[in-house]
């Protein structure tokens, strides 16, 4: 055999066991012996281990591999193999049509025949590439090879500038990405924010914040197409020009811009009233208000200088002014405060909304026509947890007339939207009743009262929420639902309804045997006071009716009358307000509705029956008694009857205490009591004169009367001043 080398049998041990191959015949061209001719691998046809031979390979001589036209030969790791490497566009061709990379040294001698031909692929058009295009070297040519420029948008940027068709008929790809301008740059007194993630690429915006008493000439600066951020800038705000008061002068050291003071002074012969100085604030207005320069002779009405219920100084400033701050940290608005023309301070009115219930309006203004009845749960939750008179342990955490007056149109909405789409749930009326009992709760009496004052209809907006959703809960009844039974009863600590169906039968709320089982509603029945209208009066039908109690309301509605005569000139509400609606409805009620009030207050009289007569949009309702009466009052109750049905309550006059200080009522006193005294002395001297001819028993009976008249008289003088001491009011009252 030739390139190898056969051992005899005394040169190669005879072997055992299983004959794998037999009859093996070699041509040379073989790289293996198991490539050779044998009869199959593991048949014998009769060969035995007597015959068994070995080979012996040597190492082929083939030289140096050969050149390779467009290619290059790499040398492997054995001297009988190589890789050819083909030039871009070209790949290997071997004569066995295989395109392996590799060929070997044959056992002739010779390597293996191989060459480089061209790659022939067409990668078709280039693909799309977002916020970018690609441009063809070569428009005619899409083959393997061929080239496309990247382009991309104004704003983005590649990694590649080029794409290419592969020989896999792929064009490699690219992206346009936008391009980052990197972290914003500082800002002089301010901050740039990012509304939601942070993020610094094209077109991205960042939110300029600047600082108190600063503002920006931008809300916003964005990332530029070249990978640069806008401009801003934060100025110093700007109070605005002051003038003069009339015979004075301001004078301003720093300008007019933020933190900047102005001081006032006056002319010779006239005095400051108000504020020496004022700042310029992180607002943008300055502080306090225009001073005045009056002549020091002349008599002024002032406001003196105060601090309310929530802390905040109120500086003197003359009658008829007013004064402006700004709301505490944490607070939008502002607070005002008037001085009247007696010289006595108005309630302030504060126009501040906190953060936390500027949150609620926006997710109650959110609420949609398509709302679920969880999303106004979650509401009413909102409402209920910024109302919760518990968390109210300060001044600061109490509601203002504004968060008041904007919640009560929240609810007024939310109750709308609940009986418009059918969707109140017991959860969603507890829940509502428990925000209207806060709103009106006691807590809040002083921004109630600065409400009434400014005559705002927050109240108003309270009465007709809770109309509107004892509506919804009668329909409910009236078409009769799993929730809801033929009745539901809601009480809270300012609030409660009931809600009924009933059929011949007299309404009464609440019954004289009312009761829940829980001390904190015993309210409704101490208050003593009743709506009841007799069945008679509905025909023979069934109605459901809504009752409604509202524990006091004497601070949150006005008390103004169409009614109120000149001798009632000042009114009160003395007692429960009290509601009544049935459906169907009826007209003029026969027998009437009676309503039992229990006074409040005892030492009020000439009570007025009277029903909330709802305004218009732009102007608040007021108390009117037409088709109501009185039909008995006296100091502790006053029994009223009306011809139809609404808010009702009792308004009252108080009985008003004369003024001790007044000067023209003590000037009054001391002359008539002083012509009084010198005609008691003139009648005495004449008697005493002229007894001889006078005298009997009612001239006696004159003499004494006019003594004891005069006598009375001198006591009250002594002793209408000394009232310092009780033990000698005591015997100037024994002496009278």
């Amino acid at each position: 055999m030739e390139s190898g080398t056969i051992l005899q049998r005394g040169d190669f041990p005879e072997g055992s066991g299983q004959i794998w191959l037999s009859f093996v015949m070699c041509n040379r061209l073989e790289s293996t012996i198991v490539n050779c001719w044998h009869r199959g691998w593991g048949i014998n046809d009769g060969c035995e281990h007597v015959n068994d031979i070995g080979v012996a390979c040597g190492d082929a001589e083939c030289g140096l591999p050969p050149t390779i036209d467009k290619g290059t030969v790499l040398k492997s790791a054995t001297d009988w193999s190589v890789e050819v490497v083909c030039d871009l566009g070209y790949s290997p061709y071997r004569t066995d049509s295989s395109r392996s990379r590799v060929i070997r040294c044959l056992p002739s001698g010779q390597w293996q025949n191989v060459s480089c031909e061209p790659i022939v692929t067409d990668c078709g058009s280039t693909p799309a590439i977002l916020n970018g295009v690609y441009t063809l070297l070569n428009t005619a040519n899409t083959t393997y090879g061929s080239l496309a420029n990247v382009t991309c948008d104004a704003g983005y940027e590649s990694h590649f500038s080029q794409i290419i068709c592969q020989a896999n008929a792929m064009w490699t790809t690219a992206n346009c990405i936008p391009k980052d301008c990197g972290s914003t740059p500082t800002i002089l007194n301010g901050a740039y924010t990012f509304s939601n993630k942070i993020n610094t690429t094209y077109a991205s915006l960042a939110n300029v914040t600047c600082d108190a008493g600063y503002e920006s000439n931008v809300s916003q600066i964005m990332c530029q197409t070249n990978a640069t951020w806008t401009k801003a800038n934060c100025f110093p705000k700007d109070c605005g020009p002051l003038s003069k008061p009339d015979n004075g002068d301001v004078v301003l050291n720093a300008g007019t811009k933020y933190e900047a003071v102005a001081n006032y002074s006056c002319n010779d012969g006239f005095q400051l009233v108000g504020d020496t100085s004022r700042i310029c604030r992180h607002t943008g207005t300055w502080s306090g208000v225009q001073p005045t320069c009056a002549k020091k002779e002349s008599p002024k009405v002032v406001c003196t200088a105060q601090t309310d219920s929530h802390g905040v100084d109120w500086g003197e400033v003359l009658a008829g002014d007013m004064r402006v701050k700004s709301c505490e940290a944490g607070f939008t608005g502002n607070v005002t405060r008037k001085c009247l023309e007696d010289g006595k301070w108005q309630l302030p009115n504060y126009n501040c909304i906190r953060t936390a219930v500027d949150n609620v309006l926006i997710a109650v203004d959110s609420l949609q026509a398509n709302a679920t009845t969880s999303d106004v749960v979650d509401a009413l939750n909102r409402i209920a947890n910024v109302t919760n008179q518990e968390r109210q342990t300060n001044a600061s955490s109490l509601l203002t007339n504004a968060e008041i007056t904007s919640l009560s149109s929240s609810l007024e909405t939310i109750a709308t939207l609940v009986e418009e789409k059918g969707l109140v749930t017991p959860d969603v009326s507890k829940n509502f009743f428990k925000c209207a009992s806060n709103l009106i709760d006691d807590k809040n009496q002083e921004s109630w009262q600065s409400m009434q004052e400014s005559k705002s209809n927050g109240g108003e907006k309270v009465l007709s929420a809770v109309d509107i959703l004892g509506e919804a809960l009668r329909n409910k009844i009236q078409n009769g639902t799993d929730e809801f039974s033929s009745s539901t009863t809601i009480i809270e600590p300012n609030v409660a309804i009931e809600v009924k169906k009933v059929k011949m039968q007299d309404i009464e709320f609440p019954t004289a045997n009312f009761t829940t089982g829980r001390p904190k509603d015993d309210w409704v029945k101490d208050s003593q006071s009743s709506i009841r209208l007799d069945a008679e009066a509905l025909g023979n039908t069934d109605v459901v009716w809504t009752a409604i109690m509202y524990k006091d309301m004497s601070d949150i509605l006005p008390t103004s009358s169409e009614d109120i005569t000149s001798s009632m000139s000042r009114t009160v509400l003395n007692g429960p307000v009290l509601s009544l609606s049935i459906f169907p409805k009826v007209g003029n009620l026969d027998p009437p509705v009676t309503i039992v009030f229990k006074h409040a207050q005892t030492n009020l009289s000439s009570a007025l029956c009277g029903y909330w007569k709802f305004g218009s949009a732009n102007q608040t309702g007021k108390w009117a008694s037409d088709g109501c009466r009185v039909r008995e009052s006296n100091n502790s109750f006053t029994v009223c009857e009306c011809d139809h049905l609404t808010n009702f309550a009792v308004l009252m006059s108080p009985f008003v205490e004369a003024d001790s200080e007044s000067i023209p009522l003590r000037v009054v006193s001391i002359v008539g009591i002083g012509l009084s005294m010198l005609c008691l002395l003139i009648t005495i001297l004449i008697h005493v004169c002229l007894w001889r001819y006078l005298k009997g028993e009612r001239a006696v009976l004159l003499l004494n009367l006019s003594i004891a008249l005069l006598s009375s008289y001198i006591i009250f003088l002594a002793g209408v001043d000394r009232t310092e001491s009780t033990a000698f009011c005591a015997v100037v009252a024994a002496l009278l």
